[in-house]
């Protein structure tokens, strides 16, 4: 029995080898079907949390909209709306008339990290999206 399973084994292999391998399986998707891709990271017409500011606690909101107004709110203060411009991997704000600038630090969609350079020390603010906020559809 071995001596016939043995050559048809081989003439087996040596078909395959003649006809060609085995069709590749098909490419993996890159993200699980009906998966909604993210769309890529951006700070504008999203509601952000303040969580720290030089690594101390920090509890404000920060909207940057995009027509320019900024909106910045806390518990302990009243509402503030000013302007802000984009330009590279910086920020300008204009807040209560003062303008000042700030590096974009980072830009993901969980996390946007500025370092702001108004009057005084700069001050490095770290935000993540506000809790139970949508983003606002403004574009």
């Amino acid at each position: 029995m071995r001596v016939v399973c043995l050559p048809l084994l081989a003439g087996a292999a040596l078909f395959t080898l003649a006809c060609g391998s085995p069709a590749a399986p098909p490419p993996v998707a890159a993200e699980p079907a009906g998966a909604t891709p993210l769309p890529p990271a951006t700070f504008v017409n999203r509601v952000w949390r303040a969580v720290e500011a030089n690594g101390q606690p920090r509890d404000a909101l920060y909207v940057f909209l995009s027509g320019g107004t900024l909106v910045i709110t806390s518990p302990t203060g009243t509402p503030m709306v000013g302007r802000w411009a984009h330009v590279g991997e910086r920020v300008t704000m204009v807040e209560d008339g003062v303008e000042h600038t700030a590096d974009i630090l980072t830009l993901a969609n969980d996390e946007f990290r500025i370092r702001s350079y108004n009057p005084g020390e700069p001050v490095e603010l770290r935000f993540v999206p506000a809790q139970g906020e949508p983003r606002l559809p403004l574009r």
